[in-house]
């Protein structure tokens, strides 16, 4: 076929990009610095994260980061957060084909509340319980937190995680 040549290399050249774009994030998100992942940081690694998967070419974002939210965080809340934001982005992606994902962060009160949504093909929660390592390693993380993890989902009906954390003190953080 004639159209093979340049589509392979064209190919190959996304490919190479595509790798260059998830080193350059993992570079950024593993070299933050504990206090850059507060306030505006915050939404920004999320985007980065977002960016790094892949899925923004065939996905759509939608960010709502109240940043007097962000600025509550602890540096150690803010890191666990964006673990399980990408934790369940990459779900949305991957297993759930989603063509939007929606990721907020908003205080009600004393508690810091995190949540991914996404329109994919959605699951069974009681069908994949202890199938994979992504929703435990979620609740477990919120738990580490002293809060908790919650997911919503029911088959061609897209999924919710919800994360829910205590804010701390001011001064531990």
């Amino acid at each position: 076929v004639q159209g093979s040549p340049p589509a392979e290399h064209r190919l190959d050249q996304s490919i190479a990009e595509l790798n260059t774009v998830i080193r350059d994030v993992r570079n950024f998100i593993g070299g933050l610095e504990p206090e850059a992942l507060k306030g505006r940081e915050f939404d920004a690694a999320l985007k980065s994260i977002a960016t790094g998967l892949g899925g923004g070419v065939f996905t759509e974002f939608q960010f709502e980061i109240d940043p007097k939210a962000a600025a509550r965080l602890h540096t150690s809340q803010a890191a666990q957060l964006l673990q399980i934001a990408r934790e369940a982005m990459t779900n949305a992606l991957r297993h759930g084909q989603a063509a939007r994902v929606g990721v907020s962060l908003q205080q009600h009160g004393r508690v810091l509340k995190l949540e991914v949504r996404d329109d994919g093909t959605g699951f069974d929660p009681t069908a994949v319980s202890g199938t994979g390592l992504g929703l435990g390693n979620m609740k477990g993380r919120a738990k580490e937190l002293g809060g908790q993890c919650e997911v919503d989902s029911h088959p061609n009906r897209g999924a919710t995680v919800k994360i829910s954390i205590p804010i701390l003190e001011a001064d531990a953080g």
